[in-house]
Parts: structure tokens; C-alpha cells; sequence
């Protein structure tokens, strides 16, 4: 299946997961439920800096699998597929591990300093869409919608290297993580394959 296939379906998928178990966010309104990803975002920012400091490999993997998560419902908040974004639509053709691998010819990135390249890329996007977020609150002149777009793109973008070096595969470990927080859920039941609850891939 080609990388943009697979990117849509993805974020349908987290679309439908938002709604049934996250309605608190979902029905936020727009500007709120962005300022609340960009909380996301900050939140990871230290954890990655964590994750260097400690080594802390596991660590590292888990929040790049959070922050994707992240990437997909913003996209989906700004009504935008990921597969549109200028960086991936010349090679969106390709399965996912291609197109990350197409992507990290452009970036200086390798196993040995995989912990510095999301630490220092995914706080540097974080503080630009802060900056967004603070200049909207005070009404200033300023590009809201380019740069947290142009930001989300970014980080959607390193999150895609980091897992070709990471050895991992994002569509499955997105699946695990989110039928994890499903499962917390009082109205998740798998017993039936036909609830609307249930989420399926």
C-alpha cells in the first residue's frame, strides 16, 4: 500500500478514535483544541530531552510514537492530509519506510545522534507554535496558520526518520498504542466487533 494510503487511513482512523474516546478535546473549540496539541507538543519536547540525557531508548520510541499520534489529529484539526504536505507529495507513492528514507537524504541524521535530532528539532518546532499560540491570544500581526502548519509539517517529518532509525513501524505501533487507551475506556467492549465504540482498522 503506498505511504499515502496509508497516511490517510491513518488519520481517519484517529479521527474516529477522537471522537469516541477523547470528546472532552475533540469537541473543543478549533483554536482551544490546537493550543491543547501544542501543550502535546512542549510536553514531548522535554521527554525527548529526557531521553537523551538518560539514553533512555524505549523512552525515546514511545514518545515518537505519542508525538505522531499528536501530528495526526492536528492535521486532522486543520483539515489537512498529511500526504498533501509539500515534503512527502513528490514521494507519497512510496511505502512508508521508502518515504522516510526519500526525506532523511535532505537532514543530518544517523543512529548515533538520533537522541539530539528529535530533541532539538521537535523543541525548536514546539516553541515556534507556542509563539503562534501566544501571538493569536494577543491579537498581534503574525502567520498563524503558516507557521503552525509549517511546524506540524516539520515535525511530521522528523517524526518519519526517526522511526526508519528507530527501526519502527508507525502504523502498527500507533494501533497498539491507541487500542491501549481504548481499552482504559468504560465503553470499550470486544466482545462486540459491531459497537460503534470499537474502533477497526
Amino acid at each position: 500500500m503506498s505511504g499515502k494510503n496509508i497516511l490517510d487511513m491513518m488519520q481517519r482512523s484517529q479521527l474516529e478514535h477522537d471522537r469516541n474516546y477523547h470528546p472532552d478535546i475533540h469537541h473543543l473549540p478549533t483554536q482551544r483544541r490546537v493550543a491543547h496539541m501544542v501543550l502535546h507538543f512542549a510536553k514531548y519536547a522535554g521527554k525527548f530531552t529526557i531521553a537523551k540525557q538518560t539514553r533512555d531508548r524505549q523512552l525515546l520510541i514511545d514518545t515518537l510514537i505519542d508525538t505522531f499520534i499528536i501530528c495526526l489529529v492536528l492535521s486532522n484539526s486543520f483539515n489537512k492530509r498529511i500526504s498533501d504536505f509539500s515534503s512527502i507529495t513528490q514521494v507519497s507513492s512510496l511505502d512508508l519506510r521508502d518515504i522516510a528514507k526519500k526525506l532523511s537524504c535532505d537532514n543530518d541524521v544517523s543512529e548515533e545522534n538520533i537522541y539530539s535530532f528529535l530533541s532539538e528539532n521537535i523543541t525548536i518546532e514546539a516553541g515556534m507554535m507556542a509563539k503562534a499560540i501566544e501571538s493569536l491570544d494577543h491579537l498581534e500581526m503574525y502567520p498563524y496558520n503558516e507557521i503552525l502548519v509549517s511546524s506540524l509539517e516539520n515535525i511530521v517529518t522528523n517524526c518519519l526518520i526517526s522511526s526508519l532509525y528507530l527501526n519502527i513501524d508507525l502504523q502498527k505501533a500507533i494501533d497498539t498504542r491507541l487500542k491501549a487507551v481504548e481499552a482504559k475506556s468504560i465503553f470499550h467492549d470486544t466482545s462486540s466487533c459491531s459497537d460503534p465504540i470499537n474502533r477497526s482498522l
